[in-house]
């Protein structure tokens, strides 16, 4: 029986997603017949897994026919709008249903974002019956509105239709997952991103003057509000901060002000060996209200790598994040919940007492071995596997 994969996101291990799948699904990526992402900038790789087959459908042209006629501003607010979107979606599902000749008999992982790929299936399911599972990393059509969780217009019943039509759904976090079944009634496996316990633990026994913080990863809108918090703190001279990154032209000013050190990207492979050269690894969380639906929903691929690194995680984050509730029930970690100089004061003056950073560590050993090892994830992925894969 023909296996299929659907998402707005790559397969390949080149972005958060596309490493959780590498790490989880392992040799059963290799297993699918079939690639389809749903929506393809001109900048971005398909997502092809000799000899699969690989669809992919590029996004923009509407944009890029507009933009001589009507401007670039115009252009793109046509573009973006819903209703585009909306007729987007269906030409998609329409080369979809043309191209893919086993879709009818095929069993599909479907990991929906947002509304293209959502839009697709519900357009593809009007026509055939489609088996699939659902994988749910972000929910970007969710935001938070007077106090309140709300879908645009038409897509809460579409998530409803959805989540109720997949054989299994899983989850990116225990808060999506308590979410889905208050909102839609939804049972749920959570997965997310894994990692292996070190052999030797290499935390030094007193902290550094100034204590030496290091980030790794992206620097984007999720991160930067957070990671700014820092500044006041290298500008004392109390820390120091390198960041390892792929994007440095993103860095908040105010950071290169106050003296943080850029660095190349690195491969996944060696960031627990570089990070036995600090003394805390940095994780950061956006405080933004509409970034909201990434903070409290969202476990970060490396929020394992930080659990698993052989020197404490300083979470920087809003307290309702969910990564910080993970955290703070665990007694693991350190955390800065405010954005104040104080908050971020205090948690650094903790990181001096050697106390605390070995009582935060073994705390977060304890944590990654309880949920976020490679067979915690394989043992729940392996329901969805034998559905996929096996006749």
């Amino acid at each position: 029986m023909p296996a299929g994969f659907i998402s707005e996101m790559s397969a390949k291990p080149v972005h958060g997603g596309g490493v959780t799948l590498a790490r989880i699904l392992g040799d059963d990526l290799k297993r699918f017949d079939w690639f389809a992402k749903t929506v393809n900038y001109p900048h971005q790789d398909t997502p092809h897994y000799p000899p699969a087959r690989s669809y992919h459908f590029p996004i923009g042209k509407l944009e890029r026919a507009l933009r001589p006629i009507i401007g670039c501003s115009r252009a793109h607010s046509i573009a973006a709008h819903p209703m585009s979107r909306r007729r987007f979606a269906k030409q998609v599902a329409k080369q979809l249903l043309q191209h893919e000749s086993t879709l009818a008999e095929s069993r599909i992982l479907a990991c929906p974002q947002a509304d293209i790929s959502l839009i697709v299936l519900d357009e593809i399911q009007k026509r055939i019956p489609l088996s699939y599972v659902s994988w749910m990393m972000d929910d970007h059509l969710l935001s938070w509105e007077n106090d309140t969780w709300r879908y645009p217009k038409g897509f809460e019943d579409l998530m409803h239709r959805h989540l109720t039509g997949a054989q299994h759904v899983f989850t990116i976090s225990p808060a999506m997952q308590e979410f889905y079944l208050e909102r839609f009634g939804v049972n749920s496996s959570v997965l997310c991103g894994s990692a292996e316990e070190p052999r030797e633990n290499a935390l030094s026994s007193t902290a550094n003057t100034p204590i030496r913080l290091v980030y790794f990863g992206s620097l984007g809108r999720w991160q930067n509000d957070a990671l700014a918090l820092l500044a006041g703190e290298l500008t004392k001279g109390t820390i120091s901060l390198d960041i390892f990154t792929h994007a440095p032209e993103a860095l908040p000013s105010v950071l290169l002000k106050a003296g943080a050190t850029l660095k190349n990207g690195i491969p996944s492979d060696t960031v627990l060996e570089t990070a036995a050269l600090y003394d805390s690894i940095v994780l950061p969380i956006s405080f933004l209200p509409e970034l909201r639906n990434m903070s409290v929903f969202n476990i970060a691929t490396k929020f394992s790598e930080c659990l698993a690194a052989p020197v404490p995680t300083l979470i920087i984050g809003p307290p309702e994040a969910c990564m910080i509730r993970i955290a703070s029930e665990a007694d693991g970690c350190l955390t800065i919940t405010e954005q104040s100089e104080g908050a971020v004061s205090s948690a650094i003056q903790r990181l001096a007492d050697t106390a605390e950073r070995e009582g935060a560590l073994k705390a977060e050993r304890a944590l990654l071995n309880q949920q976020f090892t490679p067979s915690v994830m394989a043992a729940r992925w392996a329901p969805a596997a034998q559905f996929l894969f096996d006749e």
